[in-house]
């Protein structure tokens, strides 16, 4: 993998140096120290702590950028409150970059495949809407990592603009879309965020049996900080559900689901949930378990542009689907959290190289990186695709790709 600044991050250690929750670098105060002087360059007006406006106490942040070309309220999650403000800062920064992206050229895939590596359109999520190969699109140049060489993306899978208009050919949003303090951190985050949403796309797939055996004990869950959690939620009194998502990719990945514990209660709200992946498995619990806090108070402080009224409403079928999992949970042998995948390392840079092997190693073909990163601000921001894994299900435009197709007739 020699040719490109990417592939040279491989071979470099970079050892962790905050382990809360989250593998970086550098602490969340450093992180956030880092952002500061950019924010009235991209537009940030606010970071603000929400977290007391719900009762559960895991910290919960928003960056406002009002001029956003996307969402204009980003948030973050985590063990800490600085981690919190720092997660949803990096978060508004990945917004503004993806926002900026100017395309590389100009061309129709049948032009453009004759003489440069394009990815196969029809391994990227559609929209149901018919790829044309003789129309003439935007493209982006891109770095693939499993084949060591440059390969051209649509610009349409890149991008976070949503003032512009594209053909909707593919499945436009954020998945992939990540920040860090090092580049690294940035593709490692960006990967696991597609391995998570494939694994929730897959898991939607299946039926109500198989979904109720990846149901995870979490009286066997032995990591510090999620016991933490886990307590936090016990005494709001907010009943907790998790299932295990990692699949054939072996990456340790998680769904959570939290509901009030007493729906008597006329504070009682819908239910929530929250996703995450990461080579260490306590990570990856950690961040669904906080990211469901954070999709709850997201609903509660309603300061979201993309929070339709619609959507404060408990789908009919809701606690009829918990109650056959519950059912059929009670059946079978719930997964111990010391059965989940690990993979434990000092090192970031380990992480990545073991990230792309287990792509690698599930016959996937490509997995293609975007350098957003802009000099002037010297945050790294990537995008990262990953053709033929599933797009985030819970996409108004989402139609299962031939994975989830699989899952659901196996």
């Amino acid at each position: 993998m020699t040719g490109s600044p990417i592939a040279g991050l491989l071979g470099k250690p970079l050892p962790k140096r905050f382990c809360r929750g989250t593998h970086r670098s550098i602490d969340p105060e450093e992180t956030l120290a880092r952002v500061r002087p950019h924010i009235a360059r991209m537009g940030i007006t606010r970071i603000g702590n929400i977290t007391g406006l719900d009762r559960i106490g895991i910290p919960v942040a928003v960056a406002v950028r009002p001029n956003s070309r996307s969402i204009s309220v980003s948030q973050g999650k985590g063990l800490t409150l600085s981690h919190a403000l720092a997660s949803a800062a990096m978060e508004a920064v990945e917004g503004f970059h993806a926002e900026e992206v100017v395309p590389s050229r100009k061309a129709s895939y049948a032009e453009l495949v004759r003489h440069v590596a394009v990815v196969e359109p029809d391994s990227l999520c559609s929209t149901g809407k018919a790829f044309d190969p003789e129309a003439s699109i935007d493209w982006i140049d891109g770095y693939d990592l499993l084949r060591g060489a440059p390969c051209c993306l649509p610009a349409e899978i890149v991008h976070c603009d949503y003032t512009r208009r594209f053909d909707g050919f593919f499945l436009a949003g954020s998945n992939g879309l990540a920040s860090g303090n090092e580049p690294v951190e940035a593709l490692t985050a960006a990967i696991c965020e597609l391995i998570e949403r494939d694994g929730i796309a897959m898991w939607y797939a299946k039926g109500v049996v198989r979904q109720a055996r990846q149901r995870l004990d979490l009286s066997s869950v032995d990591d510090p900080d999620c016991q933490v959690l886990l307590a936090l939620y016990d005494r709001a009194r907010i009943a907790v559900r998790v299932w295990d998502l990692a699949g054939d990719l072996g990456v340790a990945a998680f769904l959570c689901q939290i509901r009030d514990a007493s729906p008597g209660d006329p504070r009682w709200l819908r239910r929530f949930q929250g996703a995450g992946c990461h080579p260490d498995r306590g990570i990856a619990l950690a961040r669904a378990l906080t990211e469901a806090a954070q999709t709850r108070l997201t609903y509660i402080a309603g300061i979201r542009d993309d929070l339709l009224p619609a959507k404060y409403k408990e789908p009919q079928d809701a606690a009829i689907a918990d109650a056959l999992i519950d059912a059929v949970s009670s059946e079978s042998d719930p997964v111990r959290f010391s059965d989940c995948p690990q993979f434990a390392s000092g090192d970031l840079a380990a992480d990545l190289r073991w990230l792309i092997g287990q792509v690698r190693a599930c016959d996937l073909k490509r997995l293609i990186a975007v350098a957003l990163t802009q000099p002037d601000i010297d945050i790294p921001v990537f995008r990262v695709v990953i053709p033929a894994l599933e797009g985030d299900p819970r996409h108004p435009l989402y139609l299962p790709g031939p994975r989830a197709q699989r899952a659901a007739i196996a």
